[in-house]
């Protein structure tokens, strides 16, 4: 014979009310407990909502001279000192990047501006004349690169590289990875990129469309120069490189 169970003291039991209780309490009781697991459930939803991705722009300045490198917040400026009466100076320095990192978990990947100083530079003489601030960084400008912090704008990377891998050499998208501009991959395969994009798990492509508006804000226009050239069958020769696709790792000069 199965047993029965006596349901109403299991739910008195249940939601710590004494057996006496009667019926129309209970069910109130009940109704309360309800609502608010459902509205634990949906305040524990709210939380795991991923937060957005971002990029951050830090200047790395070398020093010839002085041998050492140093990250900053904001673009440096000249000071008449050095070897060459053009040192770089920085405020908002970075002085341990792990940590920096660390407070900032949203960060997809990090520009770096790269900047070098104290060795000599043909230009800065003539410069210095004509600049009515004497700020002459924009000529030790080196170069400028991203590096990849997110392990999912890596897998985005990664993805879209197995996707196109047979068309194009593709530089390595690893964490901590730079990539070099202008990005020739990216400007050669821009079309099968965004193609390939469109099967990306949502979080992933968040990644990759915030690369692809770092890339519009910055030299997009340099693209569009570019297309416009070859359209008509010319290229300049600072545009050269464009017209080969080449994987190299960048190395700040």
């Amino acid at each position: 014979m199965p047993t029965q169970v006596d349901w109403r003291r299991v739910l008195c039991k249940f939601l710590g009310s004494p057996s006496s209780t009667n019926d129309e309490v209970l069910i109130e009781a009940l109704e309360s407990y309800t609502r608010r697991l459902q509205a634990a459930e949906q305040s524990a939803r709210a939380v795991i909502v991923e937060e957005e991705p971002e990029y951050e722009t830090i200047y790395r300045v070398r020093c010839v001279s002085e041998k050492h490198t140093e990250l900053f917040l904001d673009p440096p400026w000249t000071v008449n000192s050095g070897p060459f009466g053009a040192h770089l100076r920085g405020s908002n320095a970075i002085e341990n990047l792990e940590l920096h990192l660390e407070r900032h978990k949203q960060l997809s990947f990090i520009v770096y501006k790269d900047y070098c100083c104290c060795e000599k530079n043909p230009s800065l003489e003539k410069n210095w004349i004509t600049s009515a601030e004497g700020n002459l960084a924009t000529n030790l400008l080196a170069g400028e690169s991203v590096c990849i912090i997110s392990e999912a704008f890596s897998c985005a990377l990664e993805e879209i590289k197995e996707t196109t891998t047979d068309q194009i050499p593709y530089p390595i998208f690893d964490v901590n990875s730079e990539l070099t501009s202008p990005y020739l991959w990216w400007y050669h395969q821009r079309k099968p990129i965004i193609e390939a994009a469109s099967d990306l798990d949502p979080e992933l492509l968040m990644h990759l469309e915030l690369f692809q508006k770092y890339i519009h804000s910055g030299i997009g226009k340099q693209y569009e120069e570019i297309d416009r050239l070859l359209s008509g069958g010319q290229i300049q020769p600072e545009y050269m490189k464009y017209l080969y696709v080449c994987c190299l790792t960048y190395e700040p000069k």
